[in-house]
């Protein structure tokens, strides 16, 4: 008999007062740190200490969040007795709905169902899915696990409760740790009932010449993309100087659990140092940081508990990492966001399993469904969709390098050392090339020209009029974003002096480095159109002849625009171009990844 009850989250308000009790009791650390290199910052971590127990107001969050379809399940298993699992469960309206379960990771929480929910849900035109995002045991409002419960555990007791939902085969989308449960459902419940698995955060194993010898042969012939070496570099700090949140709590969780359970403040700082250190840029708002932290001080098992899983990966026999690197013959779809904590070259990818899908994001980090929800949303509707044309051009632009034109004439190395130079006060030459509007009028390599094949030329012509009627609602904006070099900046590097300029003053900034950018709402491209290919400028029913398939221009590589500035205000880049870099130049129109058009 199914115990599945409707489930609203009501703190008792005993706990809210006892919380700023602690805070006003805190001691801060006495040095005052202002580096990220040695943790959280001292003054950020104050702020949200006060805010926490002044302005915030749980309250508020909690009726939001009871806006949800909420509910709880008890859900028995061998050895373990009867828990208790939360989950948020909302049901398409289309019988063709695919059931999908949303698995989340550390520390995060179903909260970060919240922002994909809605366009998984009801999808215009694409397929629409039956979401089910629950609590992990320890995590939320889900029991307590017990000693003993391992990650086999954790997949049955899903499974299961996907099975009292009625979904005889279901698939799942998974980060950071549910990545690692949703492998090992995979390899237990695949193709019977578990039919595909989507992750942002693929773990592969290195391919070797004796476990993988044709994906070896082929890695030596493929050298790597330069955002895979720099993210080579990335996973290589990262395991020096990040990760040692992860041996403490999987090796003696219950010494850190003294401080995570009894200081709200040292909670703070563990979670805040992550959400910020692990994401892309993303501008947290303080109510965002706290009501992720109030989750888990307000957890049923208490914020201590989540640990028990990182102990539980490294009781494990195979140990759990090394497990779910494992083969698994089930379709497997990657969404890979460059800026995420590791991420291994794209090939070793075939060591999980049968790739049926896979896309690169230039923008987002760790928290994919949170920083980038319309990439999220967008890729799952690529990944199982009814549309051949739409997997397709997935595959296309996943592939890009495979079907790149590597003609020297079209690709021309930048020589360094003919780069534009800055005379300095005392007579010498600043030797770093920089960003400035000044530099790009003298060199004309930065206005690179190529001929346009015919799918550039169509989609001026008619792309946007097609969507838009195909949407039913305006979808196109215009916007002139610049770089207000408060200082110049080193050509090549990413910076934070971009801003979007008001229509009124287009023109009032002489000295300023100016992209005109044109626009398409986010919610349209997460809808997952057929003409979704075309916005990335690719589309398998063109010859292959007629399929742009060059590599990224270097003005791209030396401006390096941020167009997350426009990502949250809620567009996505279609195409872009440099306004007037040189009088004498023509300046082609290039598509969100820098290729010309």
């Amino acid at each position: 008999m199914s115990t599945i009850k409707p489930y609203q989250i009501n703190i008792p308000d005993s706990k809210i007062e006892r919380l700023k009790q602690k805070l006003a009791l805190t001691d801060f650390p006495a040095d005052n740190n202002q580096s990220w290199e040695r943790g959280a910052l001292v003054d950020d971590v104050k702020r949200l200490a006060k805010t926490w127990q002044t302005t915030f107001d749980w309250r508020a969050v909690e009726a939001s969040l009871n806006k949800l379809p909420h509910f709880i399940t008890s859900i028995g298993i061998e050895g373990f007795g009867a828990l208790d699992v939360h989950f948020i469960h909302k049901k398409s309206d289309r019988t063709d709905a695919i059931p999908l379960l949303f698995l989340h990771g550390w520390p995060g929480s179903f909260v970060e169902v919240t922002r994909v929910l809605e366009s998984l849900v009801d999808s215009n035109g694409g397929p629409s899915f039956h979401v089910v995002a629950p609590s992990l045991i320890d995590f939320g409002f889900s029991s307590a696990s017990k000693p003993g419960f391992q990650v086999e555990h954790h997949a049955k007791l899903y499974d299961r409760l996907m099975n009292e939902l009625g979904y005889e085969k279901y698939v799942i989308q998974a980060g950071d740790v549910g990545s690692i449960i949703a492998r090992d459902m995979a390899a237990s419940f695949g193709n019977s009932r578990c039919m595909a698995l989507h992750t942002n955060t693929p773990l592969p194993s290195e391919p070797k010449e004796d476990t993988h010898p044709d994906l070896y042969k082929q890695l030596q012939k493929t050298p790597l993309t330069e955002g895979e070496l720099k993210a080579l570099v990335r996973a290589g700090e990262v395991s020096k100087t990040g990760m040692g949140y992860y041996s403490i709590q999987s090796t003696k969780p219950t010494t850190i659990g003294f401080s995570l359970r009894d200081s709200p403040v040292g909670l703070l700082a563990w979670i805040y140092e992550k959400l910020l250190q692990w994401s892309d840029a993303y501008e947290w708002t303080d109510e965002e940081i706290l009501t992720w932290v109030s989750i888990y001080w307000f957890s049923t098992a208490g914020p201590d508990a989540p640990s028990n899983l990182y102990y539980a990966f490294e009781q494990s026999n195979p140990v759990a990492f090394a497990a779910a690197g494992a083969f698994i013959d089930v379709p497997l779809g990657i969404s890979r966001f460059m800026n995420d904590l590791v991420l291994l070259p794209k090939l070793w990818n075939q060591t999980l399993g049968p790739v049926v899908f896979q896309e690169e994001h230039e923008r987002g980090g760790h928290f994919a469904a949170w920083e980038q929800p319309g990439a999220i949303v967008g890729d799952l509707r690529l990944m199982f969709g009814d549309s051949d044309i739409e997997r397709k051009a997935a595959r296309t632009i996943s592939n890009l390098e495979h079907l790149v034109d590597r003609d020297e004439a079209l690709i021309r190395d930048w020589d360094e050392t003919r780069a534009p130079r800055r005379l300095l006060s005392d007579g010498t030459y600043d030797e770093t090339p920089r960003l400035s509007k000044a530099y790009l009028k003298t060199d004309p390599r930065y206005a690179e020209v190529r001929e346009q094949p015919a799918i550039g030329r169509a989609f001026s012509r008619t792309f946007i009029g097609k969507v838009q009627q195909a949407a039913g609602f305006p979808v196109r904006k215009d916007f002139m974003i610049h770089h207000s070099i408060p200082q110049d900046c080193e050509l090549g590097q990413a910076c934070n002096h971009w801003s979007i300029l008001d229509e009124a003053h287009w023109h009032n900034h002489p000295e300023s480095l100016c992209l005109q950018v044109v626009a398409v709402r986010s919610d349209f491209v997460a809808l997952g159109q057929s003409g979704f290919g075309l916005v990335h400028m690719f589309d398998d029913r063109e010859p292959q002849q007629d399929r742009i398939s060059t590599m990224p221009s270097y003005i791209f590589k030396f401006i390096k625009p941020d167009f997350s500035i426009l990502e949250r205000v809620g567009y996505t880049v279609v195409c872009w171009r440099l306004v007037d870099a040189s009088p004498d130049a023509e300046i082609k129109w290039m598509d969100q990844y820098g290729r010309c058009m």
